[in-house]
């Protein structure tokens, strides 16, 4: 019995990887170092301290704050797939940002509470990189970008350049497992259609398995009557909630490494706090949400940026440089000090 349950535990790491390493370890520029991890930027977002827990953490109440902070679940599922992290605080100067994303191989938006309207700062420094890796892409510099829930409603409004086509607070599907509904456009998929592995896409598309922690989204309907969306965007899954509101849970852009998720896979194999104990954790699922990861982290090794091994700049922002403020059950946020007062400097 034993060696029967090694042996299929062994067929599913084969099932998984055999296909996914040909997908991310394929058609590398001239140059790119494979020996040195690719860099991803998570951009940090605003954090409050304080002695009262209704205020303290991630909240639309922290909009100013000097804190800012990058969730344990990001940086572990990121390093898991290959990459070296680092917070990219969300009050750093234009001039900062533009250093940076010269040293980095991809941009993760997490999730969280931040304000995404147009006039806060997280917003700004977003649209700042969302802008960046559009040029880049452009000028033929491969460079991904990853939203996970707040990060993929981001990815939307910047993409549409406007606010309103989220719906906030209406969805029932906070703290609930749903499997992806297929559209159309599945298909043709990068991320997750016909050329991904049958493991990932049957346990995605056929068992309840995807972590939701939002009231937010955004609908079809919004998605099809915006054309800088609908033109840009692929729909690779649409989901409903417990009430049967539906929504757009996965997309990626037709002509960008760019891929936003509405569920957190981050979770499955990092969060152990006790609102998360509803997550699917078996071999399927843990294998499936790993390839997401291996799947972004390849696309960002193909990027042509150079690997700088000795930036002062970068080395105080890897998050094992950070002191992180310990919230128990594994979760963790790791925090980065900034005073506002340069950003009008």
């Amino acid at each position: 019995m034993l060696y029967s349950i090694i042996t299929v535990a062994v067929c599913l790491v084969s099932s998984v990887n055999s296909v996914s390493l040909q997908q991310v370890n394929t058609n590398l520029p001239d140059g790119v170092d494979r020996f040195n991890g690719p860099v991803i930027g998570v951009l940090a977002e605003p954090y409050c301290i304080s002695l009262d827990p209704k205020k303290a953490g991630f909240n639309h109440g922290c909009e100013q704050s000097p804190q800012s902070g990058v969730d344990v679940w990001a940086y572990k599922y990121l390093e898991a797939a290959g990459a070296r992290v680092i917070g990219i605080p969300y009050n750093i100067p234009e001039a900062e940002v533009h250093q940076l994303f010269d040293q980095m191989h991809g941009v993760y938006f997490p999730g969280g509470d931040a304000s995404l309207e147009y006039d806060s700062q997280y917003y700004k420094t977003a649209n700042i990189l969302f802008k960046r890796a559009k040029e880049a892409n452009d000028a033929g510099i491969h460079f991904p970008i990853l939203g996970i829930c707040m990060g993929f409603q981001l990815l939307t409004v910047l993409q549409s350049q406007d606010y309103s086509v989220l719906e906030h607070g209406v969805y029932d599907s906070h703290g609930v497992l749903f499997q992806l509904e297929r559209t159309e456009e599945t298909q043709d998929s990068r991320l997750l259609g016909q050329n991904a592995p049958k493991l990932v896409t049957d346990h995605f598309y056929n068992t309840p398995s995807t972590a939701n922690f939002h009231y937010d989204g955004i609908t079809m309907e919004n998605y099809a009557k915006n054309e800088h969306l609908n033109e840009f965007y692929r729909v690779v899954s649409t989901n409903h909630d417990l009430k049967g509101r539906p929504f757009v849970s996965t997309v990626e852009a037709y002509d960008y490494p760019f891929y936003g998720l509405q569920w957190h896979p981050e979770g499955v194999q990092f969060s152990w706090s006790p609102h998360s104990m509803f997550v699917d954790r078996t071999m399927e699922s843990i294998m499936s949400v790993q390839y997401l990861a291996n799947f972004f982290i390849g696309e960002a090794r193909k990027c042509s940026h150079p690997n700088v091994d000795n930036s002062l700049t970068l080395d105080s922002l890897y998050l094992y440089n950070q002191q992180p403020v310990i919230k128990g059950n594994s979760s963790a946020v790791y925090l980065f000090v900034r005073d506002n007062s340069a950003l009008d400097a």
